[in-house]
């Protein structure tokens, strides 16, 4: 088994990359023991795959990488993916995995031209989407804030008093939680809006909890809407400035939901995705009309 693991994983052609999906199944009481991810990569007609969880996050800079076994051979990932794989491993809800990284082989420009076309549908399709923010503490501690002041997504709580007679009060370290959450690479992706946006369900992953990604906007919005209307913010001055990025999620699934894809007009995609990256320039037209 050593010998044959030390060779790395080649890729099997698909036979039709317009028409099929690879799927990652992590084998979990092997990894259990051994803290290596090993895993078995499938492919699956378009229409019969099993039930999978699609992963959003960000390649990360070239770096040190660290090798996992697919299907007993060596693969080398960096380190965000290397994270992912271990986030699933503890938020499992399915057995398959979607993450391009891996499913599609980057190496083979054809099938990946067929298959960067399809992530729109492959998004819709999963059961639900995994939102993984690099190696980030700030979401858990998110998370944390918000189950503990369940009445700050609403209006019920003054939160004038707070601001302006409590600096150090922990409405000014959710506001840090917040910032810090918000301004990570994850959120300057232009393909965020594809794999958010057309979700069923987009779930951050906090170390070994959870919480939804709708949550976090409606607490956002709910909170900075009472601080601007109000003219109430903390003492401490805290640059806030990626409001406009979730108001735009908000507001391209607000029109999905509505009116599917046809209720999108182009100019207006383009227009307001403007300031989000994308490392390749035909990601513009792929990321936004997929």
């Amino acid at each position: 088994m050593a010998e044959a693991r030390s060779a790395p994983f080649e890729y099997e052609r698909l036979e039709d990359a317009a028409a099929q999906v690879r799927l990652l199944r992590l084998l979990r009481s092997e990894s259990m023991e051994t803290e290596e991810i090993h895993c078995e990569l499938t492919a699956w007609p378009i229409g019969q795959e099993p039930r999978y969880a699609a992963i959003s996050y960000t390649w990360g800079v070239p770096g040190i990488e660290t090798a996992i076994y697919i299907n007993h051979k060596a693969f080398a990932v960096r380190s965000n993916c290397l994270y992912v794989l271990q986030q699933a491993h503890v938020n499992a809800t399915t057995d398959y995995l979607w993450i391009d990284a891996i499913c599609i082989n980057q190496t083979d420009a054809v099938e990946k031209s067929a298959q960067v076309a399809m992530m729109g549908d492959i998004y819709r399709k999963a059961v639900r989407t995994n939102v993984n923010i690099e190696h980030a503490s700030s979401p858990q501690q998110l998370s944390q804030t918000l189950s503990i002041w369940p009445r700050w997504v609403s209006y019920e709580l003054q939160l004038s008093s707070a601001f302006t007679n409590h600096p150090a009060s922990q409405l000014t370290c959710l506001w840090k939680a917040i910032d810090a959450l918000f301004r990570r690479p994850y959120f300057d992706r232009l393909w965020i809006i594809q794999e958010v946006v057309l979700s069923r369900t987009a779930v951050v992953l906090c170390g070994d909890s959870s919480i939804n990604f709708d949550a976090i906007k409606e607490f956002e919005s709910n909170l900075y809407r009472y601080c601007q209307d109000n003219q109430v913010w903390p003492r401490e001055h805290i640059e806030y400035n990626r409001h406009e990025t979730l108001e735009t999620i908000s507001d391209f699934a607000r029109k999905y939901k509505d009116a599917g894809p046809t209720g999108f007009d182009l100019d207006e995609l383009t227009d307001r995705t403007s300031n989000f990256k994308c490392s390749d320039p035909r990601d513009r037209i792929f990321g936004v009309l997929s």
